[in-house]
């Protein structure tokens, strides 16, 4: 019996066929940087001073925007809503416990009457 090889694949080499590889390798030529106008580039002889109290209200600012930012992520106030939704549930449980106990007192002290 005749065994059948199996039908080509495009893209795929024969068995018995080797790679050609030739020893110069290509690398891509990466452009030239776009030419910036003089008026855009920052001036280098320029130094900026900042006084302690700037320095500090600058940190404060930053501190208060990244908490600002923080705090209105989703993620932050899907938490934030189920924190307080279980705070919620807590003093709930807390108000019907209370509730039963002194309903149970009110009811001792009828029977003791009786």
């Amino acid at each position: 019996m005749k065994s059948e090889a199996p039908p080509h694949r495009a893209g795929t080499k024969p068995a018995g066929a080797r790679a050609e590889t030739s020893g110069v390798t290509r690398q891509k030529k990466n452009p030239p940087p776009p030419i910036v106008a003089e008026s855009r580039l920052k001036r280098v002889d320029e130094v900026k001073l900042c006084s302690t109290e700037q320095r500090k209200k600058n940190l404060a600012e930053m501190h208060q925007r990244t908490q600002r930012l923080y705090e209105q992520l989703d993620e932050v106030k899907h938490q934030k809503a189920l924190k307080s939704r279980q705070e919620d549930y807590a003093k709930n449980r807390l108000k019907a416990k209370e509730f039963h106990k002194k309903t149970l007192q009110k009811l001792h002290a009828k029977q003791t009457r009786l």
